[in-house]
């Protein structure tokens, strides 16, 4: 990868190679000295544990907090309750029950400040996993959300096992010679639809515009192509694409995203959202 230095959500991405990196080297991941796990860096992480079951080893953080962390968050299922977080859970439980608990957890404070945070967060998460249902072909696909509230940013994302979508493009017969899959996920963005059916695909463009409007940054990485989506960044400028060698490549699709407290309100109704 290139382009350093690289914004946060792409760091957390990296953590997670050099972890893959660790258990592909030694068949064990080294987390001891982990002093912070994003969920990031965890959504792809979980699945290379759920992926190899049983014969998965690591080295446990040293730091009690994150050891209990991630041990809380790899429970099979996770036990007990938390007020800061939506644990590792798969995408197709996520029904309206969830949606509230996200929304209590993670902008219910931000929404008497500045206005409705529930419909346009509702509205992400709805479009994202109907994305993955549309387009991925996955087995599985897993989401969690995080508030930092000292940091004062909140974190979410989803990845699944599917095709990725430069294969989407392949299956529609859309991925013309020489295309690098970065540009894939750069069209997918900005609006070329993959549906048999045609038609303008305005799930993620408007997902996108939505969580930038809120005061978020999105980052994508789909097989050997990623892309950095800028909305707070001061010291980015414009969106980054990355081409990937096989330490960054993903067998799957992340979508993840930070959004900056405080959170600004958006009618998705209005300004040209959807």
């Amino acid at each position: 990868m290139i382009g350093m230095p690289y914004p946060p959500l792409v760091n957390n991405y990296i953590e997670f190679c050099r972890y893959r990196k660790f258990y592909n080297n030694d068949g064990v991941v080294d987390l001891s000295k982990a002093n912070w796990l994003s969920t990031t860096t965890l959504l792809p992480l979980v699945a290379l544990i759920k992926s190899n079951g049983p014969q998965f080893k690591y080295i446990p953080p040293k730091n009690f907090n994150v050891r209990a962390y991630f041990s809380f968050i790899t429970g099979h299922p996770p036990q007990g309750k938390t007020d800061s977080f939506v644990p590792i859970i798969r995408s197709n439980r996520l029904n309206d029950t969830y949606l509230d608990q996200i929304y209590s957890l993670i902008a219910k404070k931000e929404s008497s400040k500045s206005g409705d945070i529930q419909t346009p967060i509702k509205y992400v998460i709805g479009e994202l996993i109907a994305n993955i249902d549309e387009h991925s072909k996955c087995n599985d696909s897993i989401f969690m959300a995080q508030n930092y509230s000292k940091l004062k940013f909140l974190e979410g994302g989803f990845f699944d096992n599917g095709i990725t979508i430069p294969g989407s493009f392949r299956d529609a017969g859309l991925l013309k010679e020489g295309i690098k899959d970065s540009e894939c996920i750069k069209q997918a963005t900005t609006g070329t639809s993959t549906k048999k059916d045609g038609g303008r695909g305005h799930g993620l463009p408007s997902t996108i515009k939505i969580l930038k409007a809120m005061n978020g940054d999105v980052f994508i990485v789909s097989g050997r192509g990623a892309l950095y989506l800028n909305g707070t960044d001061k010291y980015v400028n414009e969106d980054i694409s990355y081409d990937l060698d096989e330490d960054f490549a993903l067998n799957g699709t992340l979508i993840s995203f930070q959004v900056h407290i405080p959170i600004k309100a958006v009618d998705i109704y209005k300004d040209d959202y959807l």
